[in-house]
């Protein structure tokens, strides 16, 4: 992979998105409640960071909320 490609702007469905296995922060119901209100509200503001295969790398709780938004409508 080049540096452009590992740049580039792209953008998912977030129901492509996979959650990172390893991931050692875990988030309550109440969280994720907090940070769906914010997206609703503001919409995302930065990008979520993702490997080849779609595997999120940060913002973990954003993509549980956007997640949980997209199946609740």
């Amino acid at each position: 992979m080049t540096n452009a490609q590992a740049r580039k702007i792209e953008h998912k469905p977030v129901a492509d998105l996979a959650p990172y296995a390893s991931n050692g922060r875990s988030y309550s119901n109440v969280q994720v409640a907090h940070l769906d209100r914010s997206i609703q509200e503001f919409g995302f503001t930065d990008p979520v960071l993702t490997d080849a295969d779609s595997t999120s790398i940060t913002d973990h709780g954003c993509v549980m909320a956007a997640q949980w938004l997209g199946s609740n409508g």
